[in-house]
């Protein structure tokens, strides 16, 4: 785990830990100049940007195009800020996850099943990981070079029209304005360095925080799939045969089989061995919750707006390369929501899964101190499982849909009033 969070540290997200940096001052260690360096990069060019968006108000075709660049680089730095912030918490979610361990009276749990919840969770988030990573340097590959490559033919006709008076519009990967003459020789060429560097700065952290997100919540979906397994054997005990126990006896035969090697003879054991894993499991997703919550929101309703200004742009756009511009930024927001939406209902259902077997159990056969146990185990499960943004909205698949069909709806509606006028 340490070696990941390097990694991402690399990405320009600052995640010092006293596991990480036991060893190196935090605030003067070359991680956190190089954090510091990467992340003033987003203000750098994010304000050029929103000046540019402010001269070109009239226009509204421009303007839009890049207020959807400059919310990108806006929701970027709110990412950083936020990773910063929640460092602590985020290390110790992922530190509690590594301290997981299925209680001792399911041990053979984890044999049988062939692959424990932390492996196959570590296999699906770096594959996860490489497909977002993969993903986003392509479409930032597309954004950047496709205004060089479809601008060529544009820049003729333009200079054509210019009489051979004006001069040859420069093409930028980001419309900005700048206090300095970017056309002379090599402004310019620094500019476009300086602005393809950001936008790879810029997709890095964006990637990283996704993959963080997605990870934990693929970690404890896995730990809800632990649950239903541990359930399906308990739901096959015979429980009119359970002997009633007191709290004290169950207590000392849970320790006395702590290091057992087979299945332990009483159910009861069984049982409260699930429930304090349980608790274990819906701790952490009560942690979850609140420490990405804030992050939640930022994504989502920075995603939101840019497909409101995308089906705005998308209706009135003529330009090839703004259009090439737009599809790669679409697919990145379609995208993102879609992989949080996704995860979040396997989270879902997992935890209903889980709850649907619990049903199994015949709880009303057994003497009263396992009947009380299984009663409270019913009611800790009957509890919604789901990530929300501040609580103002849940993660899930009808959210997805929601704004994809108001992306198409507000594209369709530009449309119309477009072909009328």
């Amino acid at each position: 785990m340490a070696n990941t969070f390097k990694y991402i540290r690399w990405s320009g997200h600052w995640f010092p830990t006293d596991d990480l940096d036991a060893n190196n001052p935090k605030f003067l260690s070359f991680e956190f100049f190089r954090s510091l360096i990467l992340t003033l990069t987003i203000p750098l060019q994010v304000i050029p940007c929103i000046i540019d968006l402010v001269l070109k108000i009239p226009d509204m075709p421009k303007v839009i195009m890049n207020a959807i660049s400059t919310l990108y680089g806006i929701q970027t730095f709110c990412r950083v800020i936020f990773i910063g912030v929640m460092r602590k918490d985020i290390w110790n979610i992922f530190k509690e996850f590594d301290n997981f361990q299925v209680p001792a009276s399911f041990r053979l749990l984890r044999d049988q099943n062939g692959q424990n919840a932390a492996s196959k969770a570590f296999k699906t988030s770096n594959t996860l990981f490489l497909g977002i990573f993969c993903v986003a340097q392509f479409t930032g590959c597309l954004f950047t070079v496709a205004p060089f490559v479809m601008s060529y033919e544009a820049r003729i006709q333009k200079l054509k029209l210019l009489a051979l008076n004006g001069t040859i519009p420069h093409v930028l990967v980001y419309e900005a304005w700048y206090p300095f003459d970017i056309s002379r020789f090599p402004v310019y060429q620094l500019t476009i360095i300086f602005q393809s560097f950001c936008g790879c700065v810029w997709i890095n952290m964006t990637s990283t925080s996704d993959a963080i997100f997605l990870a934990i919540i693929i970690r404890e979906a896995e730990e809800f799939n632990v649950l239903h397994n541990m359930l399906v054997i308990l739901s096959n005990v015979k429980t009119h045969r359970v002997k009633e126990r007191s709290a004290q006896t169950i207590r000392n035969n849970l320790v006395r089989h702590s290091s057992c090697t087979e299945w332990p003879e009483d159910p009861n054991i069984l049982l409260i061995s699930w429930i304090e894993h349980h608790q274990l499991v819906l701790r952490i997703l009560v942690e979850i919750r609140k420490t990405f919550s804030v992050f939640v929101f930022i994504v989502v309703g920075c995603n939101a707006l840019s497909l409101v200004l995308l089906a705005y742009i998308g209706a009135t756009i003529k330009d090839v390369t703004a259009l090439l511009s737009m599809i790669s930024f679409l697919f990145v927001v379609t995208a993102q929501l879609l992989s949080f939406s996704w995860y979040t209902v396997k989270l879902t259902t997992r935890a209903e899964e889980m709850s649907q077997e619990l049903l199994r159990i015949n709880w009303w056969e057994a003497p009263v101190s396992y009947k009380m146990s299984s009663k409270f185990a019913s009611l800790r499960a009957l509890k919604t499982v789901s990530i929300s943004g501040m609580g103002y909205f849940d993660l899930n698949l009808e959210m997805f849909l929601s704004h994809i069909s108001q992306f198409y709806i507000l594209g369709a509606e530009k449309t119309d009033n477009t072909a009328d006028v």
